[in-house]
């Protein structure tokens, strides 16, 4: 573990960690002035330009990142970025033209049940929104290869502020009621990506680049589908939700997803600080035993985090005067949280499969992973509501883990020293909290405290034990097992 690594995780958390904390004001003001059903709606929209976005993203994040430390020249390298950066926007600019002439109304009611002119005039400004946020993605792994820790908070951090704040100004002074988060989620995109642009200035070279093109056919597109049934996985609960409940519902579910963002953006600043170091060290050394010790106090950090904001959300609802009729968000947003926990192990197997080249993987975990999604789903939305759809995204989660892990050692076969019995008792630890304070059966604050003192001790029991001879032996022992 390096120093500037260490630094750069603090700076990348910079944008995480404030939007996070000033998320509850901002929480409470849309709240206040918006209902479930109008939530429900966004989700909707968001949804159904969902599987554009993913198409036009054509992988890039993995094409930087297996590019960046090749060696090239400099000046190849640019060609290679821009024109990435002009097929991305190029095709951007094709598919907004298009959904602005077609029309969308009768094609969305076939998937949406409850889509009208309203949904649409809503669609219509999300589609300034897609066509701002062209090259987000490849801007953000330019910074983040580039180690440019600091450039890329800006970056982030001006997004958030400026999203939020000209969102709330049209909503409370201009009474532009749910449009105001599309107009303010549009300007946010807008100005942080002409910031971006901006500091990605000297790796512009235009001049054509074929080796961008292969890349985007070899390394791109095969991730695509691991993209597309990635971002499936994490809405199609919510399709679901909105296909079997009431749209209300799925409003109270959509904002129910802000902790999980909240860790996942965390996981992501974990990922951006610690990832281009790992990727080097498995390129030139072909294994990275540091980065275990690393996952080890991130995860217990993420645990430590999930256990808080279970056992105490529902204060921290109150404390913030949270409209009322969402109070089911603060039960079931840390137990949807969990699934960071799971996730973030996924790190490590996602640079195993990109140095070793075998893109593939991703689909086939995706394929398998994906269609378990929608069983569940459909199963227990129908037997238990929002929590079934909770669940299922928990479920979904761990058994994507196990996959991963089955192709990671089969296929793959770099050295891992993650203990994963220490992985698996953590996790295990959080559901007794999930259950106690989603049924409300503890509600003293005085309680609540001596609980999560309790909950850190067991987590550091768990910590030492693991490190005993008997868990390391049996943990090696799996091990042996799984790659024969």
């Amino acid at each position: 573990m390096e120093k500037s690594d260490i630094k750069n995780f603090v700076i990348y958390n910079l944008p995480t960690a404030l939007p996070f904390l000033l998320g509850f004001v901002a929480f409470s003001i849309y709240t206040n002035y918006l209902i479930p059903e109008e939530f429900g709606i966004r989700a909707i929209i968001i949804i159904s330009i969902l599987v554009f976005e993913i198409i036009t993203n054509f992988g890039v994040n993995w094409i930087i990142r297996a590019r960046f430390y090749d060696k090239q020249s400099v000046d190849d390298f640019k060609s290679q970025f821009t024109t990435i950066l002009f097929v991305v926007i190029s095709a951007r600019l094709f598919f907004f033209f298009v959904l602005s002439s077609i029309p969308v109304n009768k094609l969305f009611q076939i998937f949406f049940p409850s889509w009208n002119e309203y949904y649409t005039s809503l669609f219509s400004i999300q589609l300034f929104v897609y066509l701002a946020n062209s090259p987000n993605n490849l801007i953000a792994s330019m910074l983040v290869m580039a180690k440019s820790s600091s450039k890329y908070s800006v970056v982030q951090l001006l997004l958030f502020f400026v999203s939020t704040i000209s969102s709330i100004v049209l909503l409370i002074i201009f009474n532009q009621g749910l449009k105001s988060l599309f107009w303010g989620e549009f300007l946010g995109e807008f100005l942080s990506t002409i910031l971006g642009l901006f500091l990605l200035k000297e790796y512009f070279r235009f001049k054509f680049s074929s080796q961008a093109v292969k890349d985007l056919l070899t390394i791109g597109l095969p991730a695509l589908p691991k993209n597309i049934f990635s971002q499936f996985q994490q809405n199609i609960n919510k399709y679901l939700v909105q296909i079997f409940l009431p749209v209300a519902d799925l409003g109270i579910f959509y904002k129910s997803e802000f902790l999980r963002t909240g860790f996942k953006s965390a996981e992501k600043a974990y990922t951006n600080a610690f990832a281009p170091e790992n990727i080097k060290r498995l390129q030139k050394l072909g294994h990275d035993r540091s980065i275990f010790k690393i996952q080890n106090i991130w995860m217990n950090l993420l645990a430590v985090g999930i256990a808080l904001t279970t056992i105490f959300m529902v204060d921290i609802f109150d404390l913030f005067h949270i409209n009322p009729a969402f109070i089911l968000c603060a039960k079931i947003a840390p137990i949807f949280g969990s699934t960071v926990l799971l996730s973030s192990y996924e790190m490590v197997l996602a640079n195993n499969i990109l140095v070793a080249k075998k893109t593939y993987i991703f689909t086939l975990r995706a394929i398998i992973t994906g269609t378990s999604n929608i069983l569940l789903n459909i199963v227990l939305i129908n037997l238990i509501g929002l929590l079934g759809a909770v669940i299922a995204s928990v479920f979904t989660a761990l058994f994507s883990l196990l996959i991963g892990i089955y192709f990671n050692n089969k296929y793959v076969r770099i050295l891992d020293d993650i203990n994963l019995i220490t992985y698996f008792l953590v996790f295990i630890s959080l559901l007794p909290l999930f259950y106690v304070f989603y049924t409300d059966l503890i509600t003293s604050f005085v309680l609540k405290i001596i609980i999560f003192f309790v909950y850190l001790s067991i987590l550091a029991l768990i910590d030492i034990f693991s490190n005993n001879s008997f868990f390391v032996s049996n943990l090696r022992n799996l091990k042996k097992f799984s790659v024969s």
